[in-house]
């Protein structure tokens, strides 16, 4: 058998070895040593030489060449042995990684003001300066700002996702019944915002339809102001619907809107129901006479309900009552507010002996009715008598009281000293600073001197013809001490010159003094009756 081509030449001595690595011969250096690198297709210190066919055979001999290289191999060393090349661990160009780099992707800017400038181009707007600066705050307050429906989309569009906002006020945007149904459909996917304004928008029949079925599914809206939407009985009735089922609303405002006699029941019903609101205004609406009494109906039964502005509803003596009944009940209700409904002297009365027996109502309002003094006065007889009402403010505004009053508000201050009471000043005072009608200024003239209307006729007609002139009914009158203006003697002598003669006869005299003192008789009678009822409330019906 013939040596091996690897036999150590004639000279050397050792047993045969295998080439020595390149890289121990490199002295000082760190360096691995591996077959040639793949980077790049080639070895970065192996050129490529030959023709393509021998490039092609060499590259079909790599294996063989690599399984005689582990054996020892055969013949040249410099022909066949695989070049090793020198990797620097300093230096990783040309280094081979099975670790792969991520890929570098483009991101899209997700921030709230990119989610509302695309918002703004789809619905066709401009994007609101104010919205981009508060879009963070806890309150955004945008009344007034002219959004328009597509406006309030693209503002929806964008609280779908914010978790910032906690009170939403929109109010008077004109944003209509798609820009409201665009801000229902949000909050049923918006559990964050807690208080929603759209007072003086347009909410319509979609609008309202899109807040009820939103009112059915929100479980965090506490807070609701529809003031002067433009709602009708028919919206009432969709709300109605929505409160039945709703057990988060504490606060609802539904005032200024057209809600009468046909949603009066739906709505009654609705607050008799609803377990959670504590605060309720239906101020300036319908609700009259039988719509009334349906609506206290409903506050008569009702178990949260704090306060209750029913103010500028037109209750009148009916309302008044059923307010009155419901006060025997309610056990909840704090404050009432019931100005300028209507209720004239009977009606407060009846409305008063509710408060006979109520412990719960701190503050009533009863301003701007025409009630007048005897009416007022019932109110305080039931305070008086009931000691255990935590009554602490009664308004009376715009509504004059007399004397008798004023002596049982002293009493009503010994019992509950803590009572504030608000009128509309002394009748004595205003009779002094207000105006008064000639007629009557003749009748108190009567009267403060104790004279017959005989006599002062007698004094005024001179020629005793029984009739007396424009002239003589001047002078006359100037003569016996009253003094009059001009426009109102004119005014004095035509009202009792019934037939136009230009000249007054004692008969006609006569009939315009008994006419006024009938008058004034009546009310004094009309307010002495009240008053006895509200002293005796077992009386009253």
């Amino acid at each position: 058998m013939s040596p091996p081509d690897n036999q150590d030449k004639p000279g050397s001595t050792g047993p045969p070895s295998r080439t020595p690595s390149i890289g121990s011969a490199v002295a000082g250096r760190k360096s691995i040593s591996r077959p040639g690198s793949q980077l790049g297709g080639e070895s970065p210190s192996r050129p490529r030489t030959g023709s393509a066919e021998e490039r092609r055979a060499g590259s079909a001999g790599s294996q063989e060449e690599s399984d005689h290289t582990d054996r020892g191999g055969e013949g040249d060393a410099s022909a066949d042995t695989p070049v090793i090349t020198e990797i620097d661990l300093a230096d990783d160009t040309g280094y081979d990684t099975d670790i792969e780099l991520p890929e570098t992707k483009e991101t899209y800017d997700m921030s709230l003001e990119t989610i509302y400038r695309d918002a703004c181009k789809q619905c066709g707007v401009v994007p609101a300066s104010y919205f981009l600066r508060h879009m963070r705050d806890e309150e955004l307050i945008m009344r007034h700002h002219g959004l328009g429906p597509k406006g309030a989309r693209a503002i929806a569009i964008v609280l779908v996702s914010n978790t910032n906002i906690l009170k939403l006020d929109l109010s008077d945007n004109y944003i209509d019944e798609e820009g409201c149904k665009a801000i229902a459909e949000m909050l049923t996917e918006n559990y964050y915002i807690t208080d929603l304004n759209l007072s003086e928008n347009k909410v319509g029949h979609i609008g309202a339809q899109a807040m009820a079925d939103m009112l059915m599914n929100n479980p965090t809206l506490t807070h609701l102001t529809l003031s002067a939407a433009g709602l009708d009985d028919s919206d009432a009735e969709k709300i109605a619907e929505a409160i039945l089922l709703n057990n988060k609303l504490e606060h609802l405002d539904l005032s200024r809107n057209e809600f009468g006699a046909s949603s009066a029941e739906a709505m009654g019903h609705a607050i008799e129901e609803n377990a959670s609101i504590k605060h309720l205004n239906l101020s300036w609406n319908h609700f009259r006479y039988k719509a009334a009494i349906s609506v206290a109906h409903g506050i008569q039964n009702n178990v949260s309900v704090k306060y209750c502005n029913l103010s500028w509803n037109g209750l009148s003596i009916e309302g008044a009552k059923a307010l009155g009944d419901a006060l025997r009940e309610n056990r909840t209700l704090e404050e009432l507010d019931i100005t300028n409904n209507r209720i004239n002297t009977e009606g407060a009365v009846l409305f008063a002996k509710g408060l006979f027996e109520n412990e719960a109502i701190r503050v009533l309002k009863m301003g701007q009715n025409p009630m007048q003094s005897a009416g007022c006065y019932g109110v305080l007889v039931a305070v008086k008598n009931n000691t255990n009402i935590p009554i602490t403010n009664i308004e009376f505004t715009d509504i004059s009281v007399n004397k008798d009053f004023e002596d049982m508000l002293k009493e009503v201050l010994e019992v509950h000293p803590d009572v504030v009471v608000r009128h509309g000043g002394s009748e004595e005072s205003r009779k002094q600073r207000g105006k008064t009608t000639p007629i009557s200024r003749l009748l108190d003239f009567i009267q403060r001197n104790n004279i017959q209307p005989i006599d002062l006729f007698l004094k005024i007609d001179t020629d005793g013809t029984m009739n007396v002139s424009r002239e003589e009914f001047i002078a006359g009158f100037a003569e016996a001490g009253m003094v009059f203006k001009d426009e109102d003697i004119s005014g004095l002598f035509a009202h009792l010159d019934k037939d136009n003669s230009g000249q007054i006869h004692y008969s006609e005299l006569l009939e315009g003094i008994n006419k006024a003192d009938a008058e004034d008789e009546r009310k004094k009678i009309v307010v002495e009756s009240i008053m006895e009822m509200a002293r005796s409330p077992d009386n009253i019906p």
